[in-house]
């Protein structure tokens, strides 16, 4: 396999960081404002496919962006 550079490595966090930003304020919005139930239902629906984007995104397996990071720390 070709060697991962800094760079690399850098674009693959830009995925999983850019889910979990999403769903951490979408969690905060849902926690911390006052909203109606209509609305808190549509926070659900970014929340939760965000967090499990970022969860698939950030495991380190090969067509992960979880693999390019994994591979440019540990090898």
């Amino acid at each position: 396999t070709a060697d991962i550079t800094k760079d690399d490595a850098l674009i693959a966090s830009a995925g999983p960081l850019a889910d979990l930003t999403l769903g951490s304020l979408g969690l905060f919005f849902y926690f911390k404002t006052k909203r109606t139930k209509v609305a808190k239902m549509l926070l659900v629906f970014v929340i939760v496919p965000a967090l499990v984007s970022f969860v698939t995104n950030a495991m380190p397996v090969y067509p992960a962006d979880g693999y390019y990071v994994f591979q440019y720390f540990f090898s």
